[in-house]
């Protein structure tokens, strides 16, 4: 299959979106997550993986999770219910199979349906997004589904032989640096560095968006969304004397940094 609403000289980097507090790492390897006796419309998800120039990229690391058609999360189950992770072929083509996720209340709102998805692969920087749906009547005031840059990430359903499918074409962005050290270039400052109590964020020229601190197995354990301004401050006090990295999100990029807990 072709890749969709893309120029054909270039590929435009898919934009990301948050994390959320649903992601749980060691999902297994699997391709269908749909669960014998489960309610819930049948969705197949399909695309292509590529780099900037449209090359397609073998071997990226697709990390999929979402609510069931009830809008629950599998939070602490072993069996990692609608959650999964995969590779892309040779030709970087990626297929999974589950249901239509539910809608449920962020707040006094609804979120519209959608699944998360986590994209790795050596030489690239991390992607982690969200993929919505065209129709749906929860995007319009929806932050992050409502944000122009999601609409690239909303896309059509289609019924295939009594089935419903969806396309997601991914771009994932050059990095040939790996982590991504802060450096007064990218107008981030992290403070303290080794860090004991409080870690504070700053940032010059641009406004913080989210912050997220991750273990090295890349757990989520502290977080803070819907940021709109230039300095932020996590407690860290509780935290055990190891390695994290800080994800950053600011009007001018996403930016991952190394942060030493004493």
């Amino acid at each position: 299959f072709a890749r969709q609403d893309q120029p054909t000289d270039a590929c435009i980097p898919t934009t990301s979106d948050i994390l959320g507090p649903y992601y749980r790492a060691n999902a297994p390897i699997r391709s269908d997550l749909t669960i014998p006796g489960d309610p819930g419309v049948i969705l197949n998800y399909k695309g292509i993986i590529s780099d900037e120039d449209c090359n397609p990229l073998e071997n990226a690391v697709v990390d999929v999770w979402q609510a069931n058609s009830d809008a629950i999360y599998d939070g602490s189950s072993p069996e990692f219910r609608y959650r999964g992770k995969f590779q892309t072929g040779a030709d970087g083509h990626y297929a999974f199979r589950s249901v239509v996720p539910g809608w449920y209340l962020n707040g006094p709102q609804y979120r519209p349906a959608h699944i998360h998805f986590r994209v790795t692969r050596p030489g690239f920087t991390e992607l982690i997004t969200q993929l919505y749906f065209e129709g749906d009547p929860y995007i319009a005031n929806d932050p992050w589904a409502s944000d122009p840059e999601a609409m690239l990430r909303i896309v059509p359903v289609h019924d295939v032989a009594g089935e419903q499918v969806a396309q997601f074409d991914i771009t994932l962005k050059a990095n040939t640096n790996g982590i991504r050290e802060s450096r007064l270039d990218e107008g981030i400052r992290l403070y303290p560095n080794p860090v004991r109590d409080k870690l504070s964020i700053e940032v010059r020229d641009q406004r913080l968006r989210s912050i997220e601190i991750f273990d090295i197995r890349g757990s989520l354990l502290l977080f803070k969304y819907k940021l709109d301004t230039a300095a932020c401050s996590l407690p860290m006090h509780y935290l055990g004397s190891a390695i994290y990295f800080c994800r950053v999100e600011t009007s001018k990029g996403i930016f991952i940094h190394k942060i030493i807990k004493e």
